[in-house]
């Protein structure tokens, strides 16, 4: 799902699926977000990367030292 919003009235849609397009003038552009004769401007909702995995002595752990102390559990 992606939220548009046009420059000139402020005004908001969201889209459960568009197209995008290269323009010569206007750059990459979604054809279904169109308001005021213009292309509206897509807003990003960054969600975050996940979660940090956290080993028990507080450190940060990548797979391999996961993988280490599950083995360790067993």
């Amino acid at each position: 799902m992606a939220t548009f919003r046009c420059n000139k009235c402020q005004n908001h849609i969201e889209l459960t699926s568009y197209k995008v397009h290269v323009d010569e003038t206007h750059g990459i552009v979604c054809e279904q977000a169109i308001c005021c004769d213009t292309y509206m401007e897509r807003l990003y909702n960054f969600q975050g990367w996940g979660t940090i995995r956290k080993t028990p002595n507080g450190g940060v752990g990548g797979k391999q030292i996961v993988n280490a102390i599950e083995n360790l559990k067993k």
